[in-house]
């Protein structure tokens, strides 16, 4: 999704085991990219949700995964690749394995692809 004119964006996304039958206002995670969706949006959490944001990021909410986004996209030289960066630490919160990651990959992609797509950092 794109703003021409600016501002904040926001994508809510639900998956599950079982079919999704209906809209939830509540969130389990929110991915910040930045202090405003904090701003904006961690009022929207349940009260076991949690947020994954920058090291930089500051909020009272008590379960918050802070990793390095912006320092490992500056050290990748793709810091344009923050939201790539941030889906991989949705993955490893949610414990996605590696092995299920990469078989959804080998039907979208093929295996040529997968590979060069998925790199495991400690």
């Amino acid at each position: 999704m794109s703003r021409v004119r600016g501002g904040a964006n926001f994508t809510q996304i639900r998956f599950g085991n079982e079919a999704i039958s209906g809209h939830d206002p509540k969130v389990d995670i929110l991915m910040a990219l930045n202090q405003e969706a904090v701003n904006l949006h961690s009022s929207k959490l349940h009260e076991n949700g949690f947020i994954i944001c920058d090291t930089d990021v500051t909020t009272d909410v008590k379960n918050v995964i802070r990793i390095p986004i912006k320092k490992i996209g500056a050290n990748n030289q793709n810091p344009r690749g923050l939201s790539s960066i941030a889906v991989g630490a949705i993955i490893k919160a949610i414990g996605l394995s590696e092995d299920e990651l990469k078989k959804n990959q080998y039907k979208k992609n093929g295996p040529t692809q997968c590979e060069r797509k998925i790199t495991t950092q400690p």
